[in-house]
């Protein structure tokens, strides 16, 4: 199995139905943007784009991707995440559930297929980028999952559900001996934005094993974020 230093998964949508705030063009400018900030910061990487698009992704795009070195995991055309992202009601908790639900098909295929052995796995939100505050070797991130500080839970009902915090969740790592039990972790995400009706940023913090958490004032990643259009630097 061949070694590398970080496997990166990048949750996507790259051609959607209208509901974002950037057109089409403007998201596969930003992909480009994310796939070559990875390069500069890691240049030892694996990456995996997980697109969820609603609408098929154009031939050339897909070949300007492979040639970029990126590995590329459909979703979007799956009939239960595609009823999902086609039929959205609300926007945080509609998304979230597509998200998982995406991650969760592509884990399971991941993880029959493995051909990658890495130091830390890295999940970041297409069109971010990470910069030069984003770290994967610091000793103390071993066995652990490395967030952004948590924020205060912002949902309505966090007094009856106890949720005392939310993460950010646009770009965070964790140690590769936790694949497993991140499979866990996801699939209790998906089912709170499904039965409780709470985004993957509070669940995140409701379902990351605390034992095996380590938060840092800086993740390293800057974007535009969705749907408000301000730039953030994390």
């Amino acid at each position: 199995m061949e070694e590398t230093d970080v496997i990166f998964f990048i949750n996507s949508a790259i051609n959607v139905t209208g509901r974002s705030l950037y057109s089409n063009e403007k998201r596969w400018e930003q992909t480009l943007e994310t796939i070559e900030s990875i390069d500069k910061q890691v240049p030892n990487n694996v990456k995996y784009i997980i697109d969820g698009s609603a609408l098929p992704i154009e031939e050339w795009k897909i070949k300007t991707l492979k040639d970029k070195g990126v590995r590329i995991v459909l979703t979007g055309q799956i009939p239960t995440v595609n009823q999902i992202s086609t039929n959205i009601t609300q926007y945080g908790i509609g998304n979230s559930l597509t998200e998982c639900l995406s991650f969760n098909y592509f884990l399971g295929w991941y993880m029959e297929n493995q051909e990658f052995k890495s130091k830390r796995i890295c999940k970041l939100s297409g069109r971010y980028k990470i910069n030069e505050n984003f770290k994967w070797d610091d000793p103390n991130f071993k066995d652990k999952y490395v967030f952004a500080k948590h924020h205060p839970s912002n949902a309505p009902a966090k007094e009856q559900l106890g949720l005392t915090g939310l993460f950010v969740v646009r770009c965070w790592h964790m140690d590769s001996s936790l694949l497993d039990n991140f499979k866990t972790v996801i699939q209790n995400v998906f089912s709170d934005c499904a039965n409780l009706g709470i985004d993957a940023e509070n669940s995140y913090y409701k379902n990351i094993p605390k034992d095996k958490l380590y938060e840092v004032e800086k993740i390293g990643v800057e974007g535009y974020v969705s749907p408000v259009g301000v730039y953030e630097n994390e």
